[in-house]
């Protein structure tokens, strides 16, 4: 039977259109020979998710998440300015993030009261490992929105450590506040998810991606909770409508190794169905 696979976890916010990028996976091993769930970061990087076997075939073993992911999303404001957060936005989008980012400050230099701007750069800034300059940004953002849920969620990440217990009571509280906040979701379910609390986990990664159903990284991250939980049928599902989403955009996740753990999966099938 094919191991269960761990959920990608995110780091920095990730934009579904305007405000946060992907997160990046990282393989590991535990005692109990199943993969270790790192947070990944939200923006366009891309390590390797799964492992391969000696012979270069499918994966047997589920994708791993990457370490201080963040819990938001970039998405797509729609009172948002003109021409310049629109290539702002495509350049986030196609992973171009120097660019993206000097289009982000041109708009600020003209409007510093640009919300998705500094949303823009502060979740840059966090799938680059900035802390301070993405702290300061989000910080610009809840000055101008004081419960913008992206950034409430990058600010906590970044403002806790990993497996900080306080992590998991703010994000309860937050989400108390903002329950269809899907980048909240998200961050809870990445913060469950690090404690390998799938059965728990698995709500939150579903509900953020009923509300932001385009982001590719929430899909995978789902398809990985169901896949550690061994519902493979649903697992299969979501690993798919997680690659056709990420097509023709910076994903959040490892492509190749999501289509490794979807080839081992299909074909661990036929052996469930016999028992």
């Amino acid at each position: 039977m094919v191991a269960p696979v761990a959920p990608v976890a995110t780091t920095a916010p990730v934009f579904s259109a305007i405000g946060q990028p992907p997160t990046s996976v990282q393989a590991g091993n535990e005692a109990d020979g199943t993969s270790r769930v790192r947070p990944v970061v939200a923006a366009p990087v891309r390590d390797a998710a799964t492992r391969r076997s000696t012979d270069g075939g499918a994966s047997r073993e589920p994708p791993a998440v990457g370490e201080n992911a963040v819990p938001v999303v970039l998405v797509t404001n729609t009172a948002k300015p003109g021409l310049g957060m629109a290539q702002a936005y495509a350049a986030y989008q196609a992973g171009q993030l120097d660019e993206a980012s000097r289009l982000y400050r041109e708009v600020l230099q003209a409007d510093p009261t640009q919300r998705d701007a500094w949303l823009g750069l502060a979740v840059i800034a966090h799938s680059r490992n900035q802390r301070q300059p993405a702290m300061d940004a989000y910080r610009r953002v809840l000055r101008l929105e004081p419960q913008n849920a992206t950034a409430l969620a990058g600010l906590s990440s970044l403002a806790s450590d990993a497996g900080d217990p306080r992590q998991e009571s703010k994000l309860r509280d937050l989400l108390a506040r903002s329950p269809q906040a899907a980048d909240l979701n998200h961050a809870m379910g990445l913060v469950l998810s690090g404690e390998k609390r799938w059965s728990e986990a698995q709500p939150f990664f579903f509900k953020a991606h009923a509300l932001a159903p385009q982001e590719p990284e929430f899909v995978y991250n789902l398809a990985v909770a169901l896949d550690h939980l061994r519902k493979s049928a649903l697992a299969i599902q979501y690993y798919e409508a997680a690659l056709r989403l990420a097509q023709g955009k910076a994903p959040g996740f490892d492509e190749s190794g999501a289509r490794s753990r979807l080839a081992a999966l299909k074909a661990d099938l036929p052996e469930e169905a016999d028992r």
